[in-house]
């Protein structure tokens, strides 16, 4: 009896000692749930929703702005959609034709708009300022890049408005390569360079930054006989079983790889996974925040989900199990203060603790009859060119992909600064 009390309460001391996100309910904040349309592509390859590395949504001076693709009379005619949020409601600036995938949205520091996208097989940059609720662009070729329907495009920019521009390419048994370009916003230039790889890499997230450096993770993305693997039985005919994080001193110098992660199948778990295609985010500090997901003989077959910190060197900072395992996709980000967050698609919202490790609080968004559906949320954050904020706007897709639907948190109301 002394023995099971004694159990008791250390089992006790030990919840008690853990953070709040753990293991109290968290309370309920409701926000408002805009609709922007009930039109976009439906779920499937290249559909508005696919991918989840595009910027998708900025906050400007003159407003915060969207995007969103449509269908066409085959995957290849689809259209882009840029939205602007009103007082009322929201109100379609402009459109064109965007290619098979969905297109990048990001804000360049004077709050110009580009929009990156693949028409007819073409690398593609709509450029334009906002002015008395219009729109007019200028639209270039990127030449640099590779020309064809599936480029697995990406797209970033830096404070001073520079701009990286990323495809990958399938080369087979030959490996993969990267056609990117860059353009320098001071130059008006830009340039262009190949990158040739082992295997194919895709779903990447690019950060150029103001000293012309580039970082970049991205996740292999090849049949599984490619690496020698059997496929096994139901799985996917491709397997996304790393990753890595690169970075370029300058765009035109060779790519360093700072970190390789990789979950090799085994006979007893022959089905791998390590992607890093949740999320990923350069923070204020200059750390590499890699939200990805992993399977296989390290989690005992069980679908995990990790988020790891990196320095700038790739030197490894932390690295934790995420909890709520019944959610999919989960996205990071900062508030004005510095203060981390991550939010994943059951709505739960975690605050990090001041290193921007662990969750040591958390409350749930009510996101009411909307399930997020792959590939989760977009993000006002940085590497679209939006400021840090005390308020993050948030879209995603739903209902199959056919909504796209807004909210927006207010971050020290949910969370006040201490005094």
């Amino acid at each position: 009896m002394k023995y099971r009390l004694y159990v008791q309460i250390v089992c006790l001391s030990i919840i008690l000692a853990l953070p709040p996100a753990v293991w109290s309910q968290p309370k309920t904040i409701a926000v408002d749930l805009e609709v922007i349309t009930k039109n976009a592509v439906p779920g499937g390859d290249g559909g508005n929703q696919w991918g989840g590395h595009q910027c998708r949504i900025v906050r400007t001076a003159d407003g915060v702005f969207t995007i969103y693709t449509s269908g066409g009379k085959d995957h290849f005619q689809r259209r882009w959609h840029l939205m602007q949020r009103m007082a009322d409601g929201w109100r379609e600036l402009s459109s064109d034709k965007s290619g098979r995938e969905p297109v990048n949205l990001m804000a360049g520091p004077d709050g110009t708009l580009h929009i990156v996208g693949w028409p007819e097989y073409q690398g593609t940059i709509w450029s334009g300022k906002p002015q008395n609720g219009n729109i007019s662009f200028i639209t270039d070729k990127i030449l640099a890049v590779y020309s064809g329907s599936h480029p697995y495009n990406a797209a970033g920019i830096d404070s001073a408005g520079n701009i990286c521009v990323v495809s990958s390419v399938d080369d087979n048994k030959d490996g993969g390569r990267f056609q990117w370009a860059y353009y320098n916003e001071a130059k008006k230039h830009w340039q262009g360079r190949v990158t040739f790889l082992d295997y194919r890499f895709c779903y990447t997230y690019i950060f150029p930054q103001v000293d012309h450096s580039v970082l970049m993770v991205s996740t292999r993305d090849v049949r599984w006989q490619v690496l020698g693997y059997k496929q096994p039985p139901n799985a996917f005919a491709y397997v996304f079983n790393a990753f890595r994080y690169w970075k370029a001193t300058d765009f035109s110098q060779p790519l360093e790889e700072l970190v390789f992660l990789e979950e090799a199948p085994t006979p007893e778990f022959p089905f791998a996974d390590c992607r890093a295609m949740n999320d990923v985010y350069l923070d204020s500090k200059n750390n590499m925040h890699i939200l990805f997901t992993r399977a296989g003989q390290s989690t005992g077959g069980v679908f995990k989900r990790f988020h790891a910190l990196y320095a700038n060197d790739g030197t490894a900072l932390y690295q934790t199990e995420l909890p709520n395992h019944k959610s999919r996709y989960c996205r990071i980000f900062e508030d004005i203060n510095q203060r981390s967050f991550i939010l994943d698609d059951s709505g739960l919202l975690y605050h990090l603790d001041k290193d921007s490790y662990a969750p040591i609080d958390s409350v749930r968004i009510d996101l009411q009859e909307h399930t997020v559906n792959y590939s989760g949320f977009g993000l006002a954050v940085p590497r679209t060119g939006t400021k840090l904020s005390n308020k993050m706007d948030v879209v995603f897709p739903s209902h199959d992909g056919t909504y796209y639907v807004y909210f927006q948190l207010d971050i020290e109301d949910i969370y006040p600064l201490e005094p």
